[in-house]
C-alpha cells in the first residue's frame, strides 16, 4: 500500500471483506514501523464515539479542553502506521470525516477500510471483493474439475469440519458445484451451507435451493450476530438504505436473470420514485446490493440469489408484488412488441445482445400474464416474440410456451395465429409429425371465409410442412400466394413469404420463378435495410452458380454480410446456400467451414432439420476426400433420423446427395456397407459431436 493512502474493500455482507483485511494487515505489518492496528466498528451505534474507539485502539488519550480528533491527528503525524477500520457502512459519514482529517494531518498514515459502499474520502481507492470462483460446469463434471473452484474447495473444507471424512467425489461434485453456484460464491453463504452437512446430504441441500435463506441459518459460536445467518447479513445492509432504496430493491426482485438500466428506470417510475432511477440504481450498486456486470458490449445488473430472495420477502411484506410484477410485464410487453421490427431492421450487435439477455424476463412476463388471468396478453407477447425466439435458438421452449397458451377455436384470430406459429416451429424442432397434425387441422380453413391477413398467414404457414417434406414446388406456390395476398395488408409478412417462395424455387430448380419472386419480395414497400438485401444477394448468387454464370465470390460476400448482422436464423439460410453453392462450383474445401457453421447453428438452436443438412454436407466432404466408410456412416444415421421424423430433402440437395452416394457405393461397396452398418446404430448427437470434433483435414480417419 505504499502508493495508496486509503484502500476500501467493498462488497456485500458475507463476501469475506473482514477476513481479507486481516490477511492484508498481517502481510503488510512489517512495512509499518509504528504498527498495524485493526479497529472493529460493527457494534458501534453512535457515530460521535467512533473517534474514541480509534484513539483507544491505538493508545491515544484525550487531552482536556481539546477535540480528540485534533489530538489523534497530532499524535499520528510523525508516525508511519497502517490503520484498518472494519465495517464502516453504518457510520459512513463519520468515517469519511475522521479519515479525511487523519489523512490530511498524518502523511505517514495508510488506511485500510471494509465497507459495503465506498467511504468517499479524497485519497480513496475502492476494490470490489469478488465472490469465490465457480466454474460454469456441467451436470456430469468430475471431482477434479470441481476442485478447481475456490467455492467448492471452501465448501469441502467446512463440510469436512462438520462431517469428518467428507470429500468431493464423482457422486457429489455436480451437486456441490450447483450449490456453490446458487450461492453466488459468497463465502459466508457457503460456510453456512457446509455446516448443514452434519444432518443432510449435498443432494438434499441442492433440492432446497429454492429456499436459500431458511437453509442458511446456522448458529456459529464466536461469530458476530450479523453472521449467524445470511438473512441477518443482508438485513444489516438493507436497514441502512433510504426508504426509496429499500422499496426499489424489493421491486427489483421481480427481474429474472438480471436487468437493464432502462428496465429498472421503468420500475422506478411505476413505483412513483421522485429520485432519478439511475441515481438509485447507482447507490444500490455502491452499497453492494446490486451487482453491475460489464459484458462485451452492454452493462446489466443483477441481484445475487440470496439478496433476490431476501428482497422478494420484503416485497411481499410491502404488499406491492402485483404492482411490481405489473410494471415488469408492461416493460417487457412493450420491448417484445418492438423486437420484430428491431431484428428485421438495422439491428446493431449490441442491441441484439441486449435483447437476447432478456429471454428469462420475457418468459417470466408471459407466465405472469397467464397466471394473472390475462391469457390473451400472454399469447400476444409470446407470438410477438417469434423473430426473437428464432434468433435466440429457443424454439423448443417457445413452442411449449405457446402450446400452453393457445386454444383450439380457429375462429379466434389469436388461436389461429398461435397454431400457425406452432406449425412453423414444429419441423425445425424435429417434430414434423406435430406439424402434419396441425396442418391437417388448419387445411380445411382454406375453404372458409377468412380475412386477407388470415388467408395469407394460413398459406404461409402450411408451406413449411411441404418444405420440410421436400415438396418445394408446393411450398413455393403457397408462399407466393401468401405473399401476394399480404402485400398492402401485412408488408413484412408479404416480404418474407415472397422471399421464401424465391428461396424454395431456387432449391427446386425453378430458377426463373425464383428470380421473379425475389424481385417481388424486394419491391414490397417500404424499402428495408439490414439482413434482407444481403440474404437476397446470397440467393441470387446461388442461382447464378446453378445456371453457369459464376457467382461464387458474390455468394461468399453476401453470406459474410449476413454474418456481420449477428442473426443466427438468417445466417442459417445463408449458410445452407453458401455450402451448397460452393460444392456445386467444385470448391469443396471452401465449402467446409460453411457446412461446419451450419451444423453448429442447427445444434445450438435445436433446429433438427438444419443439423441434418449440415451432416449431409459432412458426408459429401468425406466422400470427396475418399473416406467412403465415414461418408456412409454419416449417411446411414442421417437417413434413419430423417425417416423417423418424416423429413424430406430439398431437390438440389437430394440430387447432389444421390449422385454422391451412387459414386461411393460403386467404388467402395464393402466400405460403404460397413460404414452404413455402424451409422445405423449410432445416435445423431453422437455422430454430430464426432464430426464437430474432427479437424478439417483431407485425410479423414473413421469417426471416433
Amino acid at each position: 500500500m505504499s502508493s495508496t493512502r486509503a484502500l476500501t474493500l467493498c462488497g456485500p455482507g458475507g463476501i469475506g471483506k473482514t477476513r481479507l483485511a486481516l490477511r492484508l494487515l498481517t502481510s503488510l505489518a512489517a512495512e509499518f514501523p509504528d504498527g498495524a492496528w485493526f479497529v472493529e466498528l460493527a457494534d458501534l451505534r453512535q457515530p460521535d464515539l467512533m473517534i474514541s474507539r480509534v484513539a483507544a485502539a491505538i493508545g491515544i488519550s484525550e487531552e482536556p479542553g481539546r477535540p480528540l480528533l485534533e489530538t489523534l491527528g497530532d499524535a499520528l503525524r510523525p508516525r508511519r502506521l497502517l490503520l484498518a477500520l472494519d465495517n464502516c457502512e453504518h457510520l459512513i459519514e463519520a468515517c469519511a470525516q475522521v479519515c479525511q482529517h487523519l489523512l490530511a494531518s498524518s502523511p505517514g498514515l495508510r488506511l485500510l477500510m471494509t465497507s459495503r459502499e465506498p467511504v468517499r474520502v479524497a485519497a480513496e481507492t475502492v476494490w470490489r471483493v469478488p465472490p469465490l470462483s465457480v466454474l460454469p460446469g456441467e451436470t456430469g463434471q468430475g471431482a477434479g474439475d470441481a476442485n478447481r473452484d475456490e467455492a467448492v474447495r471452501l465448501f469441502a473444507d467446512r463440510a469436512a469440519a462438520s462431517r469428518p471424512g467428507f470429500t468431493v467425489g464423482p457422486d457429489n461434485a455436480a451437486a456441490i458445484t450447483a450449490v456453490c453456484r446458487a450461492l453466488d460464491g459468497l463465502p459466508l453463504a457457503i460456510e453456512l451451507a457446509a455446516a448443514r452437512m452434519r444432518t443432510i446430504t449435498v443432494g438434499q441441500m441442492a433440492d432446497r435451493l429454492s429456499n436459500l435463506l431458511s437453509l442458511l441459518r446456522q448458529p456459529r459460536s464466536g461469530a458476530p450476530q450479523r453472521h449467524q445467518s445470511l438473512e441477518q447479513a443482508i438485513a444489516w445492509s438493507f436497514d441502512l438504505l433510504e426508504p426509496i432504496e429499500q422499496r426499489l430493491l424489493s421491486w427489483a426482485s421481480v427481474f429474472v436473470g438480471g436487468f437493464s438500466l432502462e428496465a429498472f428506470e421503468h420500475l422506478a417510475e411505476a413505483a412513483g420514485a421522485s429520485a432519478d432511477g439511475l441515481d438509485i440504481l447507482e447507490s444500490l450498486c455502491d452499497k453492494s446490493l446490486v451487482t453491475p456486470e460489464l459484458r462485451t458490449d452492454v452493462i446489466r445488473y443483477r441481484l445475487a440469489a440470496p439478496i433476490r430472495e431476501f428482497a422478494a420477502t420484503r416485497l411481499d411484506r410491502l404488499g406491492e408484488r402485483p404492482d411490481a410484477e405489473g410494471a415488469h410485464l408492461s416493460f417487457f410487453a412493450e420491448l417484445g412488441g418492438r423486437s420484430e421490427a428491431a431484428i428485421s431492421g438495422e439491428l446493431q450487435p449490441a442491441e441484439l445482445s441486449a435483447l437476447k439477455a432478456e429471454n428469462e424476463n420475457f418468459v417470466a412476463a408471459i407466465h405472469r400474464a397467464a397466471a394473472g388471468g390475462d391469457a390473451d396478453r400472454a399469447l400476444v407477447l409470446a407470438l410477438g416474440l417469434h423473430a426473437f425466439w428464432e434468433e435466440t435458438g429457443n424454439l423448443p421452449e417457445a413452442s411449449q410456451l405457446i402450446e400452453s397458451l393457445v386454444g383450439d377455436d380457429l375462429s379466434d384470430p389469436m388461436t389461429f395465429r398461435g397454431i400457425a406459429v406452432l406449425l412453423a416451429y414444429a419441423p425445425m424442432c424435429g417434430n414434423l409429425r406435430q406439424a402434419v397434425e396441425l396442418a391437417d387441422a388448419l387445411t380445411p380453413a382454406l375453404e372458409r371465409e377468412l380475412t386477407p391477413r388470415q388467408a395469407g398467414q394460413l398459406r404461409y404457414t402450411l408451406a413449411f410442412v411441404h418444405s420440410a417434406r421436400g415438396d418445394l414446388e408446393a411450398a413455393s406456390d403457397l408462399w407466393a400466394e401468401a405473399g401476394r395476398m399480404l402485400v398492402g395488408v401485412d408488408n413484412p409478412f408479404a416480404r418474407h413469404a415472397l422471399f421464401n417462395a424465391g428461396h424454395s424455387s431456387t432449391h427446386a430448380g425453378r430458377f426463373d420463378d425464383a428470380r421473379r419472386y425475389l424481385e417481388e419480395a424486394t419491391a414490397v414497400p417500404p424499402p428495408v435495410q439490414g439482413w434482407f438485401p444481403d440474404l437476397v444477394r446470397v440467393n441470387r448468387a446461388l442461382i447464378d452458380i446453378y445456371t453457369g454464370r459464376g457467382g461464387a465470390d458474390e455468394l461468399v460476400a453476401g453470406a459474410l454480410a449476413v454474418d456481420s448482422r449477428g442473426l443466427r436464423f438468417r445466417m442459417m439460410l445463408a449458410t445452407i446456400d453458401t455450402a451448397l453453392g460452393l460444392h456445386r462450383a467444385g470448391l469443396t474445401g471452401a465449402a467446409e467451414p460453411w457446412w461446419r457453421r451450419l451444423l453448429d447453428i442447427g445444434l445450438e438452436m435445436g433446429n433438427m432439420w438444419t443439423a441434418l443438412v449440415g451432416l449431409e454436407f459432412a458426408a459429401w466432404t468425406s466422400a470427396g476426400s475418399g473416406d467412403d466408410a465415414r461418408a456412409a456412416e454419416i449417411w446411414a444415421c442421417v437417413d434413419r433420423t430423417a425417416a423417423d421424423r418424416w423429413y424430406g430433402w430439398w431437390d438440389l440437395i437430394e440430387q447432389e446427395g444421390a449422385a454422391q452416394r451412387k459414386l461411393v457405393e460403386g467404388r467402395s461397396p464393402d466400405a460403404f456397407e460397413a460404414g452404413a452398418d455402424r451409422g445405423r446404430g449410432r445416435a445423431l448427437n453422437d455422430i454430430a459431436d464426432a464430426v464437430r470434433r474432427a479437424k478439417p483435414n483431407p485425410e479423414r480417419a473413421p469417426l471416433p
